[in-house]
């Protein structure tokens, strides 16, 4: 164990970057910086466009779905489409077969504003 070299003293490490060495350095890290940040801009970029392309396809989903609002003491329970914005809570969604049921059921009534009733008809 006591031939093993131990860390480098610390003149010994700036030594390694002095003269040539350390301009060479400073040369190739300061040259890329225009580069890291183009590739850290086209990174945001490529996020962005990710998290549009997540929220148009959630969109899309909730459209085609529908969901209850609850009874409350002094209203009804309320069938919702999917992406209707009088009741935006997300999840919870029902599929066409469950939203027909619901519309069955005497204490279930459609919304006013996004009217599910429509274009949902038996097959």
């Amino acid at each position: 164990m006591r031939g093993l070299p131990g860390p480098a003293p610390r003149e010994e490490a700036d030594r390694c970057l002095t003269g040539p060495d350390r301009t060479s350095w400073t040369t190739i890290r300061t040259g890329s910086r225009p580069r890291w940040r183009r590739a850290g801009r086209r990174v945001q970029e490529l996020e962005a466009q990710e998290a549009k392309e997540r929220q148009r396809r959630e969109q899309a989903y909730a459209g085609r779905r529908w969901k209850v609002e609850p009874e409350r003491a002094d209203a009804a329970a309320l069938l919702h489409r999917g992406d209707c914005a009088t009741y935006p809570v997300a999840g919870g969604y029902i599929d066409r077969d469950h939203a027909l049921v619901a519309l069955e059921m005497p204490d279930v009534e459609p919304c006013q504003v996004c009217r599910p009733d429509t274009g949902l008809t038996h097959r």
